[in-house]
């Protein structure tokens, strides 16, 4: 996302009644909040008292969209304005991918693009096992898969891959944004310094200016990447999960992520009802599809039919 105003500062981080702001000529300053209800994001746009040295952020610019994860009963907005988001996973530790598939729905949600990177590509017996894991969440053909990239940070080469996705992100003016969002322990601290190879620096600044380290892995934070050639990109690293809520979506942002239903409902025609769950209700096109593949295509039909179930427990979960 382009800058929205000429004067407009980026956030980097924000920290209770501060933020961290990089201003238009690329500085970094720390601002004050203006009022008790300004509560920016990281990679926010906003507006600040001077343009070049600002002490305060003033008001809060349109957001294009936000990143969402809940947590209990609260739901947590973790960064702004995104372009695209990486979801890191890798098969040691093993990753959950109900919540993986409840992250791709909240990103669906607010039309942000996402790409999952299968981390610690260099390990067989973790790259097998997150493979059969990414197998249980991807849409069953002919509908388009779900894409994946396969990245090592201990190998020299382990992020080209990665990086033919994210060139065409990369601009001169910087501006473009991406975020690396993924459970604890899939490797996304070492991703992020492949990436921005003085993350760890630039993180350190931050830390003794404000007098504390605990707000690095806590708090979402911006990092200024530079691709081959000397183009930019703004890399947003998100704190690691192990449960992704989705109570804040709606059964039509659900079934945005299994576009199988679609497929069926224009080969079959509707269910019965509109709002069929596909669980017991009569004349379920689902079910129908299901035990016809079951008959002819068993393997096809089992995949279908584990598709359903991961529905319904994510219906359910967000109910």
């Amino acid at each position: 996302m382009r800058r929205p105003h000429p004067d407009a500062a980026r956030i980097i981080s924000a920290h209770g009644r501060q933020a961290w702001v990089q201003t238009r000529l690329g500085g970094l300053a720390l601002c004050h909040l203006k009022g008790r209800d300004l509560e920016p994001l990281a990679n926010d746009w906003v507006q600040v008292d001077d343009p070049d040295r600002p002490t305060v952020v003033t008001d809060l610019l349109e957001r294009r969209n936000t990143l969402y994860r809940q947590e209990g009963q609260k739901i947590k907005a973790l960064a702004a304005n995104l372009d695209l988001v990486l979801i890191v996973l890798a098969g040691e530790p093993r990753f959950a991918p109900d919540a993986i598939s409840r992250l791709m729905a909240s990103l669906i949600e607010q039309s942000i693009d996402f790409q999952i990177v299968l981390n610690k590509a260099d390990l067989p017996e973790a790259l097998a096992t997150a493979n059969e894991l990414i197998a249980t969440f991807q849409p069953v053909a002919p509908c388009r898969p779900w894409p994946v990239v396969q990245t090592s940070t201990r190998e020299p080469k382990g992020l080209e891959a990665l990086a033919r996705v994210l060139q065409p992100l990369a601009r001169a003016d910087d501006q473009a944004c991406v975020a690396l969002v993924g459970q604890s322990g899939m490797g996304k601290s070492s991703l992020l310094n492949r990436l921005v190879p003085d993350a760890e620096a630039q993180t350190n600044a931050i830390s003794t200016a404000l007098q504390s380290g605990r707000h690095t892995t806590t708090a979402s934070r911006v990092y200024q990447a530079k691709t081959e050639g000397g183009l930019g990109l703004q890399v947003v690293d998100t704190p690691g999960f192990q449960r992704f809520g989705i109570s804040h979506l709606q059964r039509d942002d659900l079934e945005r992520i299994f576009p199988e239903w679609a497929q069926i409902s224009e080969e079959l025609g509707r269910c019965r009802f509109v709002n069929c769950s596909h669980d017991h209700e009569p004349d379920c096109q689902i079910q129908f599809k299901i035990s016809q593949l079951l008959d002819s295509q068993p393997a096809a039909g089992q995949q279908l039919e584990s598709r359903r179930q991961q529905w319904l427990r994510l219906l359910q979960a967000s109910s």
